[in-house]
């Protein structure tokens, strides 16, 4: 899985849910999620952003189908002319 769709999964479990202190050790809820059931951890990441991109709130690059992060789509993505977002390094053009 791409690191970033990683990253804005983990954001958000980790704004949505408490942090675990066991002793000394802190456990975010996306380590637990991941490490605990990574087929779980997967099928809800992959649910989270496919309802993000239908919702319009993530684009998704129509050059190689990873999500374009709000930094990435104002600084390195670009439009070609149909008008879909492609990262600038899968451009075409």
């Amino acid at each position: 899985m791409n690191i970033q769709r990683i990253r804005i999964f983990d954001e958000m479990l980790d704004e949505c849910y408490p942090v675990w202190k066991f002793g000394e050790q802190t456990f975010y809820p996306s380590q637990i999620l991941g490490d605990c059931d990574p087929v779980a951890y997967e099928l809800a990441s992959s649910e989270y952003l496919d309802n993000l991109h239908q919702d319009g709130e993530l684009p998704w690059c129509a050059g190689c189908n990873y999500p374009i992060s709000k930094e990435e789509e104002y600084e390195l993505a670009i439009y070609p002319h149909d008008g879909e977002p492609v990262h600038a390094k899968c451009g075409t053009e």
